[in-house]
């Protein structure tokens, strides 16, 4: 992945999902407003949420364009959710819809 990347502690990443597979995420990039996870081990990805941190504020179109490429390999899955923390709306969201 590029230098957009952002990693969180494993705690607060778990807040936003986990990889199915491992049970990790290995950070977050932005597509547009869409903050996106993922796990590389697994080539995973999964759509956590919109607007939910403001550095994309400091990104631009053609940044989020190179983490969508960069995440186009990578295969749409739902993630796990930690028991004390179910999302509300846990629904698979595909990311050609994200920009």
């Amino acid at each position: 992945m590029g230098n957009n990347v952002v990693i969180f502690p494993t705690q607060e990443t778990a807040l936003f999902g986990i990889c199915p597979k491992c049970g990790r995420a290995d950070g977050f990039v932005n597509i547009g407003r869409v903050q996106v996870f993922f796990c590389n081990q697994h080539r995973t990805k999964w759509w956590a949420g919109a607007n939910l941190f403001s550095g994309r504020c400091d990104e631009n179109p053609e940044i989020w364009e190179e983490n969508k490429r960069q995440l186009a390999a990578f295969r749409d899955v739902e993630p796990l959710w930690p028991a004390d923390h179910q999302n509300s709306d846990n629904t698979n969201r595909n990311l050609s819809d994200a920009t």
